[in-house]
């Protein structure tokens, strides 16, 4: 069978994570799922680097969603196709044993014949299985405040510019 560990609880909020790409809803269609929560369609983006802004216009760029509703939404799918999922288990580590995979859980050992991290920059998984070189980590924060200033609803925007001013990051506006 299929188990799915998420050291999270859900419904949960996710930092920079709303973005839909159109390749994305080509997958949740060949999984026979529809987009099924409250989402805007972006027809037009906007990139600030602090010289020309980029501009694109093209139907459907991305879609914007909630992470907290989507993720509800593909936890229901996998829990209605028959797979287990344990939402609050951190795996606290990984190694190989034999054609095993051992997961030391927060709720006791799993072997595994596969596993998939999808645990982010500095995935647990691709340093205790593939490499164990050093990477950095990223970290990022979220707020949904007003612009002040009237906005198209199918525009999102980048900006860099403050990495000029030595902030390592950028801002984004998603509309909501």
């Amino acid at each position: 069978g299929c188990l799915v560990l998420d050291r999270s609880e859900f419904p949960r909020d996710k930092t920079c994570a709303g973005g839909l790409i159109p390749h994305t809803l080509g997958l949740l269609e060949d999984l026979g799922l529809a987009l099924d929560v409250p989402h805007v369609r972006v027809d037009r983006a906007r990139v600030e680097t602090g010289s020309t802004p980029v501009s694109v216009a093209q139907r459907g760029i991305c879609w914007v969603v909630r992470r907290r509703e989507f993720d509800a939404m593909l936890l229901d799918a996998a829990r209605e196709r028959g797979i287990e999922v344990r939402c609050g288990s951190k795996v606290h580590a990984l190694r190989r044993d034999g054609d095993r995979i051992r997961v030391e859980t927060s709720e006791g050992t799993i072997l595994a014949r596969a596993v998939v991290g999808a645990d982010g920059s500095g995935s647990l998984v691709r340093r205790s299985l593939v490499d164990p070189g050093e990477g950095w980590v990223a970290r990022a924060a979220m707020a949904d405040v007003p612009t002040g200033r009237p906005a198209p609803d199918d525009l999102f925007e980048f900006d860099f510019r403050s990495i000029r001013g030595g902030f390592a990051g950028y801002e984004r506006a998603f509309p909501c």
